[in-house]
């Protein structure tokens, strides 16, 4: 049933898609320009000497990234010879603001989708509603993984520690939209709702994990080709169990099942934002390829 609801969700509700995708083509185009002026987004995946994927299996926690299936977000190779700390700093803010209100539209659409009638909700209404809270969560986690993330230099088994404490608090921002409370409230009743609701959370992973392993495998040697394929899938992937894993939330938290609907798609809307999904991974392949960057080159020549 959570699967099926994903399933269905996902294919009739484009924009959770498009949502998902635009988060990552904006992380695309600022971390290549990071590549030319001379600044990092933290967290980050560098690209190495060898360009290919590892395969692996993964579960993103609250919306799909690249990052998450360990595959960079650009291609070049050539880095800026400067690490400029405060374009990092800044850079590294925006992107946790941006994320903040793209997760509220995400999982607040989602519980529109789940509670309410379809196509009635305006996601930038619903991104303003959670956003603060979405953004404090956020920074929170960002602390959290940078602690954690240093103590591993010092004592390896702390990533150990960390992974679990991560895994009991991980559905801090479901909590959060479906109960519509605060954040530390959330995080307080977060690791009862995951004991409670393990097995299927532990199913609904390993399920997602598989798909995940089976799209890494695909051998893609074109690294546009790679990006486009590896981008739609997972975030199609993603979104699927995303939405299970609220459907099943829903369901622990309220103990009610909500009958299934059939979505009233808008006839203009639908076969717009059904395009705009295959054609998001293209913009972002594009850009990822950084040869936009010319254009600055020219201008500074010109300048």
């Amino acid at each position: 049933m959570n699967f099926s609801k994903g399933l269905y969700h996902t294919f009739y509700h484009p924009r959770l898609l498009i949502i998902a995708l635009l988060m990552n083509v904006i992380i695309t185009f600022i971390s290549v320009l990071g590549t030319y002026f001379g600044f990092t987004v933290y967290p980050s995946l560098e690209i190495g000497e060898n360009q290919r994927i590892d395969i692996n299996a993964t579960f993103p926690f609250w919306m799909p990234f690249l990052d998450d299936i360990r595959y960079p977000y650009h291609f070049l190779q050539e880095q800026a010879y400067n690490d400029n700390w405060l374009m990092s700093l800044l850079a590294t803010v925006l992107i946790l603001i941006v994320k903040s209100y793209a997760l509220a539209m995400y999982l607040g659409s989602m519980k529109g989708f789940l509670q309410g009638t379809d196509n009635t909700y305006s996601i930038l209404k619903i991104g303003s509603y959670f956003f603060k809270r979405m953004l404090l969560f956020s920074a929170i986690e960002l602390l959290f993984g940078g602690f954690f993330f240093l103590l591993e230099v010092v004592f390896l088994p702390i990533i150990i520690i960390g992974l679990v404490v991560l895994l009991f608090y991980s559905l801090t921002p479901y909590i959060i939209i479906l109960e519509d409370i605060t954040v530390f409230e959330a995080i307080s009743k977060a690791p009862s709702i995951f004991r409670k609701n393990f097995k299927t959370l532990f199913f609904l992973a390993l399920s997602c994990m598989f798909l995940t392993f089976l799209l890494t495998m695909l051998s893609v040697v074109h690294e546009k080709i790679a990006y486009y394929t590896l981008l739609l899938g997972y975030c199609f992937i993603g979104t699927v169990f995303i939405f299970a894993v609220m459907n099943c939330l829903h369901f622990s938290i309220h103990n009610t099942m909500l009958p299934s609907k059939k979505v009233r798609k808008s006839r203009y809307l639908y076969p717009a934002l059904s395009v705009l999904v295959f054609l998001l991974p293209l913009l972002g392949a594009c850009l990822a390829s950084g040869q936009f960057l010319h254009i600055f080159a020219l201008m500074k020549k010109l300048f």
